[in-house]
């Protein structure tokens, strides 16, 4: 049965070939989905339409704790994206993420380089970090200044 061997190999390249493009497919997909924010997309961006609620809450807290001369403690970041109760792996992931998200955000809106987030390393252990916003940075924003006083 030769010919039969010779319709196993055709339909085993074939199933390859058609994986093969699938995840090619995919793969450019995914890329263009992780793309910076378009021009185009985004020609009336505003920080107000540009950030999403918790990216917003998460500037306020930060910014209102550094106007106060306070650094965020990445418990205080857990909390208000709501993370508290998750696995410390998955806190890490989504905070890098949310911040990469704004700080990209804040680059496009100021066609720089800077970053709005910024960190530094905690006195106490040198392992973490704590957040903070340049006052200069949140005004180039032109987000509301609505900071509760104590």
């Amino acid at each position: 049965m030769p010919g039969l061997n010779w319709m196993k190999a055709f339909y085993i390249l074939t199933g390859f070939v058609l994986t093969l493009l699938l995840g090619i497919f995919l793969g450019r997909r995914r890329a263009k989905a992780n793309k910076e924010p378009s021009r185009e997309n985004h020609s009336m961006s505003t920080p107000a339409n540009l950030f999403d609620e918790r990216e917003k809450e998460l500037i306020r807290l930060i910014f209102e704790n550094s106007s106060k001369s306070i650094s965020t403690s990445i418990d205080d970041i857990n909390l208000v994206l709501g993370l508290a109760g998750r696995p410390v792996d998955v806190q890490k992931k989504h905070r890098s993420d949310i911040t990469i998200s704004i700080n990209k955000k804040f680059c496009y809106l100021t066609n720089g380089n800077r970053l709005l987030l910024k960190k530094s390393r905690t006195e106490v252990d040198k392992r973490t970090f704590e957040f903070y916003i340049e006052f200069d940075d949140y005004a180039m924003l032109g987000l509301p200044l609505d900071i509760r006083q104590p």
